[in-house]
């Protein structure tokens, strides 16, 4: 329409100037545009555009649409996909976690952890429920996640409060049973969440490795231990102790309240006179729990001792903090234990009153949550009694060749030397550990030279001025001395003797003579301090077999049952 327009301009133009515009052969005589139609190379462009600005303007718009229309289009398509990727890539560090206030169905949580962004952009992370999973894909609970600020290409610290639901509970009580024993543990996290990106939101799906270091708690033991009451009926006996330990792990628990364990006890193990024995053999095989169940269903190792339970503990206030608890700075913790009146409760009574340590298993806790049953087993040193309970014994002429009559409460008479009337021995000197009072009876214990001999021995008092050999001795190489008992007659060296409550005995001269010759217990005074608690009594001696180990009768419950070697010196006057 153009090109039309300008044609018919041109020819108007001519005629007014008075001419034809065609000569004779048919030609323009002015000049004219080129027929429509025909190309107009170099400037065609500018039937297109009009001018080059509007070209240039053209271009841009053009390159505006693609941008605003095209651009779009790839964040919505690809978008979501890189944002993933890099958010993937990311990485989490667990920091410090602290386990507390357990319930029925979960727990408080709080962790700092460290998550790397290694995306090129800032970005915020939204709250969301992860979920925490184990090595084999066991959902064990779910915490709330709180928004994160991620900086570009830098690390960025999480503090998270939040309560721990338990979901599996059997799951999670053998996945802590692993972390506690010190084992190394791969968890991840897994949830649904937004990560808002160069002011779009992205809806990603977080999936993090966690890495747990085991928290195995090392150097527990129980120091400073106190008798505090006794139940007879229930054949209990209520002792208190300090426990310490420590821990190294990031995993840290507070406010737990009281826990109750059971008291394990492997008596061949902790045996201070079974061939091998040593710190590290008596913590080895003393560790080793094997209880008659898991005895009979065929889960214990080869040649695995039996375990037995003595009794159980409470441990109050438990908390478990990096670093050392009994130490200045973390107080130590309080236990009560509760020992049962058994044969093996009587070994640790007697081995600890000989002053050696001992390693007990302690399983636990028995009291929280179905979840928390039983996920710590460790192995506890008792220490042993840090003062001897016997400190030594006297064999004078007039208890060990002489006597006392059990019945008159005087001296042997020459005549009167059977063992029925007449008892000889030694006067021994002990000392209370405790500080409270408590008694003894039924002592028996054996006596041991430091190494095997042979003696003979003559038994001989003077008779109206001559010598009279009253008995004579002759012993196999042996070690074995003597066996020492209490017996009712015990009290016949101190006629002064007040009874087993220090407040004597009542009645006539002779009942309380009577009295105080019947009497077989060994009343100690609080000891505790140097010099408080110390008493002397008289042990009858009971000749021993040829042969160490014959006719040797079983002991008896709460028996104090040592082998006195380094326990004080025997002297023979």
């Amino acid at each position: 329409e153009r090109c039309h327009q300008e044609t018919r301009r041109e020819v108007g133009r001519a005629a007014r100037m008075g001419g034809s515009w065609l000569n004779a052969d048919g030609e323009p005589t002015v000049p004219m545009a080129e027929p429509c139609g025909t190309a107009r190379h170099p400037r065609t462009w500018d039937l297109l555009w009009g001018t080059p600005g509007r070209a240039g303007l053209g271009c841009c718009a053009c390159l505006l649409i693609a941008i605003l229309v095209i651009v779009p289009l790839l964040l919505l398509v690809l978008g979501p996909s890189v944002v993933e990727m890099f958010f993937n890539a990311a990485t989490l560090r667990v920091v410090n976690m602290t386990l507390a206030d357990p319930t029925a169905s979960r727990l408080y949580v709080e962790i700092y952890a460290e998550i790397n962004n290694a995306g090129p952009v800032s970005a915020w992370l939204s709250s969301f429920n992860a979920t925490l999973l184990d090595a084999g894909g066991r959902k064990l609970g779910w915490i709330t996640h709180p928004d994160v600020h991620l900086v570009a290409n830098q690390p960025a610290t999480q503090h998270i409060r939040s309560y721990l639901t338990v979901i599996d509970a059997e799951a999670f009580r053998e996945e802590s049973q692993k972390l506690l024993a010190g084992r190394k543990l791969e968890w991840s996290v897994r949830g649904q969440t937004i990560l808002r990106a160069l002011g779009l939101p992205f809806a990603v799906t977080m999936r993090k490795r966690l890495d747990f270091e085991g928290a195995r708690l090392d150097n527990f033991r129980a120091r400073n231990v106190q008798i505090v009451s006794a139940n007879a009926s229930a054949g209990e006996l209520y002792v208190d102790a300090e426990i310490s330990f420590s821990s190294v792990s990031a995993l840290e628990f507070l406010n737990m309240g009281t826990l109750e364990v059971e008291l394990w006890y492997n008596p061949i193990a902790n045996d201070p006179h079974r061939p091998g024995y040593g710190p590290a053999s008596r913590r080895a095989l003393g560790s080793r729990l094997c209880t008659p169940a898991m005895s009979a269903a065929g889960a214990c190792g080869a040649g695995w001792e039996v375990s037995e339970r003595i009794g159980t503990a409470l441990f109050y206030g438990f908390k478990v903090r990096r670093g050392a608890i009994g130490s200045p700075r973390q107080p130590s913790l309080r236990a009560s234990i509760r020992l049962w009146s058994s044969e093996t409760s009587g070994r640790v009574a007697g081995r600890w009153a000989a002053q050696h340590e001992q390693s007990i298993i302690s399983l636990g806790p028995i009291n929280k949550a179905a979840y928390l049953d039983r996920v710590w087993q460790g192995l506890v040193h008792l220490d042993g009694s840090p003062v001897r309970l016997l400190t030594g014994a006297l064999g004078s002429r007039e208890t060990f060749v002489r006597g006392y009559d059990s019945q008159t409460g005087q001296e042997c008479d020459v005549y009167r030397q059977g063992a029925e009337h007449c008892d000889k021995g030694a006067l021994v000197m002990a000392h209370n550990p405790f500080h409270r009072r408590f008694a003894l009876h039924s002592i028996e214990y054996d006596v041991y030279f430091e190494e095997q001999f042979e003696y003979d021995a003559t038994f001989r008092v003077e008779a109206l001025g001559l010598p009279l050999d009253l008995r004579a001795v002759s012993c196999a190489p042996t070690d074995a001395f003597a066996r020492m008992r209490s017996k009712p007659g015990m009290w016949a060296f101190a006629p002064n003797h007040q009874g087993p409550d220090g407040a004597g005995y009542t009645g006539d001269a002779a009942e309380r003579r009577a009295a105080r010759l019947a009497d077989e217990a060994v009343p100690f005074s609080p000891g505790g301090e140097a010099g408080a608690g110390t008493v002397p009594f008289f042990s009858h001696g009971v000749p021993y077999a040829g042969k160490r180990g014959e006719n040797k009768p079983r002991w008896q419950h709460w028996t104090v049952r040592a082998r006195h070697r380094h326990a004080g010196p025997l002297r023979l006057l």
